[in-house]
């Protein structure tokens, strides 16, 4: 149709060959375009075409990839150091626990053993008290007797 236009064209006298030339080569430029368009956008659909964007995705996909081995190898060392720590840590609780217990018991001991000591003090101090009470009684007879015999002397 457009070919027919040109051939039209070209037969009466007002076109020239320069005229007719360059409805060809934009005519050819419009097709190549078209052409490379349509094929481009088939072959690239649904994926990066572009090789910056190509290297980008690619190094993006790295990193992720990178960043998670790191992830997975830092929980491995954290669970491997949690288990190390873990089994030196749980016996030495034992043993304070065992170390504690047994001081508790031993500080029982020592609060009975105080209480019987005060229990001795108090029989003691309260025999003291007694006999000082019966000698003070004492002291006052002899003091009165002596007395009585001063005054009959």
């Amino acid at each position: 149709m457009i070919l027919g236009m040109v051939l039209a064209a070209a037969s009466s006298s007002s076109f020239s060959l320069t005229t007719l030339v360059s409805l060809g080569v934009a005519l050819t430029a419009i097709i190549g375009a078209l052409a490379t368009y349509f094929i481009t956008r088939r072959n690239t659909s649904g994926s990066v075409g572009t090789s910056d964007a190509d290297t980008l995705w690619s190094q993006s996909q790295a990193m992720l990839a990178s960043s998670q081995e790191a992830r997975i190898k830092a929980e491995t060392q954290r669970d491997v150091l949690v288990d190390n720590q873990s089994s030196q840590i749980v016996p030495m609780l034992i043993t304070l626990n065992t170390s504690l217990t047994a001081l508790m018991s031993l500080m029982q001991q020592i609060v009975i053993w105080q209480n019987k000591q005060d229990a001795i003090i108090d029989r003691n101090v309260i025999a003291i008290d007694k006999q000082a009470t019966s000698a003070t009684k004492q002291d006052v007879k002899i003091a009165a007797l002596k007395e009585d015999d001063n005054g009959k002397n």
